[in-house]
């Protein structure tokens, strides 16, 4: 459609949401650096990981014994 004006090119968009800032982002990173960190704290080694695997299966096999034993008894 010709209007018959030139298109105004050198106009500044306005944003729709507030943009992050300097003051957010590093707080964003500072989340991120402490939530990794509190994750490699209770990182298993593959003995551990063995022995809790071992663990969970027995807890398992106990578990659905025991269940079943208490479901019969009702």
């Amino acid at each position: 459609m010709n209007t018959g004006e030139y298109p105004k090119i050198g106009r500044i968009p306005i944003a729709e949401t507030a943009q992050l800032g300097p003051e957010g982002s590093a707080a964003l990173r500072n989340n991120l650096a402490a939530a990794r960190a509190s994750q490699n704290i209770g990182a298993a080694g593959p003995e551990t990981y063995a022995e809790k695997m071992r663990r969970l299966r027995r807890m398992g096999l106990l578990h659905g014994k025991e269940t079943l034993a208490e479901i019969e008894a009702k």
